[in-house]
């Protein structure tokens, strides 16, 4: 640091108010995360990972897919133009493959209905946990 700049670090006095910012700062520092309350609900707790090997390779297959699908996307979003021309076709492309990865971990838990309940994109784990239509009389 040049002398002058340290002098004049050296010779600030805060404004105010800053003393009542520093109390306020450090009390939320003293009571610590487990105080505080965020502003989500943690998820659930992960399924296991499922013991049947085909379950883990189409899951990894999956997987791959979406890898696949999002390298695609990232590829097109590099051309301005094609951006501004087929941006909703971009944007079907990026939940296709957040559908995919969701997916494959279902496969890949032992507990699917479980991995289902856990899914963020609501409309699919809506459609994938509803409940079965019974035909009348059956």
């Amino acid at each position: 640091m040049r002398p002058e700049a340290a002098a004049a670090t050296r010779d600030y006095v805060p404004p105010p108010h800053q003393a009542r910012v520093d109390s306020l700062q450090a009390a939320i520092r003293a009571e610590g995360p487990a105080r505080r309350t965020g502003l989500f609900r943690p998820p659930p707790d992960r399924p296991a990972r499922s013991e049947r090997e085909i379950d883990l390779r189409v899951a990894e297959e999956v997987e791959l897919a979406a890898r696949h699908i999002e390298q695609v996307g990232a590829a097109l979003v590099g051309d301005p133009a094609f951006l501004h021309r087929h941006g909703a076709a971009l944007q079907a492309l990026d939940l296709i493959n957040q559908n995919l990865r969701h997916l494959a971990s279902i496969v890949a838990a032992a507990d699917k209905e479980a991995a289902a309940e856990r899914i963020s994109l609501e409309e699919l784990r809506r459609r994938l946990t509803r409940k079965s239509i019974q035909a009348i009389g059956s």
